[in-house]
């Protein structure tokens, strides 16, 4: 089995690609290589820088001559965990709001979209508690993971049909760099990268065929 995993840079994606290198192949995906540099002493670890942010047309040619050639003969599993966050006082320009969304939804969307094919077997989103319920001064992020929480729904309406199963697991606040300089924000009850990462790897050794959704998992605070 392959791993594709977005995100593996830092925080929650370093963490279960860290871990998934044990369980089988392995590729990452982000923009910068970050953390997963340390995995590439893996022989079972492959990385691609791939940004986001950006639109999927400039990122598809990574897509086409580097992932998908190494997708024709083995049987894969897709993480999705690339996201952009965002938490501060003033709202976002219209462009910037662009780009969280060209991050967290528009990206993956086209990813997921062309990663469908007869080997794929899983696709596991890793969401967030603020796709279901909203979070105050998370307007937009809420927005974008929100959407996601209807296009993974609605591919599991698809999948249910053909030869891969859907996950989607929605965390609450999690201890990662994203928090780091933001001092209004208590994370000392936050759920840790690595407990979240042990828990989602579980979840990926589970029997295909088996659909997750709104998998809630909290820390105190969000309970």
């Amino acid at each position: 089995m392959k791993y594709i995993v977005t995100g593996t840079s830092s925080g929650l994606g370093f963490e279960i690609a860290k871990r998934l290198v044990d369980l089988g192949s392995v590729i990452g995906l982000s923009r910068t290589i970050g953390k997963a540099s340390i995995l590439l002493e893996k022989k079972n670890f492959e990385w691609f820088c791939i940004d986001f942010s950006s639109p999927f047309e400039q990122i598809s040619p990574v897509i086409e001559s580097s992932l998908m050639p190494v997708l024709s003969s083995e049987e894969y599993t897709l993480v999705i965990n690339a996201a952009q966050f965002y938490l501060g006082e003033s709202r976002l320009t219209s462009l910037e709001t662009q780009q969280l969304f060209q991050t967290n939804l528009f990206s993956v969307m086209s990813l997921v979209n062309r990663m469908i094919g007869p080997k794929l077997k899983r696709v596991l989103f890793i969401n967030s508690i603020s796709g279901l319920i909203g979070q105050s001064g998370q307007h937009e992020y809420s927005a974008s993971k929100h959407a996601l929480k209807g296009f993974s729904s609605s591919l599991a309406k698809q999948a249910k049909d053909m030869h891969f199963d859907v996950m989607s697991v929605n965390p609450g606040g999690i201890r990662t760099e994203l928090w780091d300089g933001n001092a209004k924000i208590a994370t000392d009850d936050f759920i840790e990268p690595d407990n979240l990462a042990d828990i989602l790897v579980s979840l990926l050794k589970v029997k295909q065929r088996i659909f997750v959704d709104s998998f809630v998992i909290l820390p105190p605070s969000d309970v």
